[in-house]
């Protein structure tokens, strides 16, 4: 079984994949695939910080419901007023 594939320089077959990274005989063209420690625990403290931080709607929500309540309390003083 061959792990050439086509090449996206030149364009040949020649392009031997292996697993972590790829390079071609034919004009020296590399991929590398290895991702560090460093790049996953990045991605991670990035996805930890989308998942604690509200979504804007929720916080506009929020805001909403804080007015409305507001509002409800200043037309109960007027009631209670009049």
């Amino acid at each position: 079984m061959s792990n050439y594939r086509g090449c996206p320089r030149c364009g040949e077959r020649s392009l031997e994949a292996l697993h972590s990274y790829s390079h071609c005989i034919n004009c020296l063209y590399s991929e590398d695939r290895y991702e560090s420690l460093e790049s996953h625990y990045f991605k991670a403290l990035k996805e930890i910080k989308n998942i604690q931080a509200p979504e804007p709607e929720q916080e506009n929500r929020k805001e909403i419901l804080k007015f409305k309540k507001l509002e409800n309390e200043e037309q109960n003083e007027n009631k209670n007023c009049a």
